[in-house]
């Protein structure tokens, strides 16, 4: 699949010379000097990459392999100069490269297999490219056995802090864990949501009536009980505490508005799991307009 192997621990950034792309490669080489690990960039090439072939200047193709030669050139030098880039801004950085050849989210999840988290574009170059990396970020999201990060194109919008929700339960822990390290790492301040449904406020939601944060003691409890501990270990974060009644997602979407990045875990596990948390997770990775990051959580069932 690949002409070198990822070290274990390595941070993975999706290239395709896209600006989502872009940032995922900025977003990974941060992580990586900040948890001093290596990186390692990541380009796929599929079948599918032949009848798109404008960015070589080429037409379509298929069954000659030129247009695949000329695509396969094409990524080696993309990997070149995004490593030459990395080396300039961060030479303590070690770094990788990998050009895989087949589904790119089969791709990334192998590569992923050995990382300490991945990170990539919610949008490719071209139309075939924005089709193919759109649907790999969700593809991969449903089995990433690692953090995942999508990074958004910059929107003008005022964006500060992070955003982490959470059920209550301690299957929220490595996504409370993840959003706390980004928190203390980058220096911003921590938002720790609750999000449920109350039957006492499901006529307001039928009427149409907007769901809010309000002040629940018997949730509050709970929220507290999710946070112990945490202060203690990152006694830097300034943290928010807040609750929402309705759909998760919904809420989740609203508060993230003003944030630079949202963290949520995701289940890979049983159907009713991945309907409860797999729906809510997808839901927000396709319409936060910030970085989403996606944390799996283990089955304590």
């Amino acid at each position: 699949m690949n002409t070198v192997q990822a070290p274990l621990g390595t941070v993975v950034a999706a290239i395709d010379g896209s600006v989502a792309a872009d940032l995922a490669v900025d977003f990974a080489v941060a992580q990586a000097r900040l948890t001093r690990r290596p990186l390692t960039l990541v380009h796929a090439l599929s079948p599918m990459s032949t009848v798109w072939l404008a960015p070589v200047g080429l037409s379509p193709s298929m069954g000659t392999g030129i247009g695949l030669e000329a695509l396969e050139s094409q990524a080696h030098e993309l990997l070149t100069e995004v490593h030459a880039d990395v080396t300039g801004q961060a030479p303590e950085v070690e770094v990788h490269e990998v050009l895989g050849f087949g589904d790119p989210r089969q791709v990334l999840l192998d590569v992923a297999s050995r990382a300490s988290m991945v990170v990539l574009g919610s949008r490719g170059r071209g139309p075939l490219a924005s089709l193919l990396l759109g649907s790999v970020a969700v593809g991969v999201a449903h089995h990433v056995p690692c953090p995942l990060v999508v990074m958004r194109p910059p929107d003008g919008a005022d964006r500060h802090g992070v955003l982490v929700a959470v059920d209550g339960s301690d299957r929220c822990a490595p996504a409370l864990e993840l959003a706390f390290q980004q928190a203390s790492m980058r220096e911003l301040p921590l938002t720790v949501l609750h999000a449920y449904w109350d039957v006492r406020h499901a006529a307001a939601h039928a009427h149409g009536d907007q769901e809010g944060v309000h002040g629940d003691e018997d949730e509050l409890i709970i929220l507290a009980e999710t946070l112990a501990g945490m202060a203690e270990k990152y006694p830097d974060v300034v943290v928010r505490r807040a609750l929402a009644t309705g759909l998760a997602d919904l809420a989740i979407l609203d508060a993230a508005a003003d944030k630079e990045m949202v963290v949520l875990g995701t289940h890979h596990g049983s159907a009713a799991h991945e309907m409860v948390y797999g729906s809510v997770a997808s839901s927000v990775l396709e319409h936060a307009s910030c970085a989403v990051a996606l944390v799996p959580l283990a089955l304590r069932d």
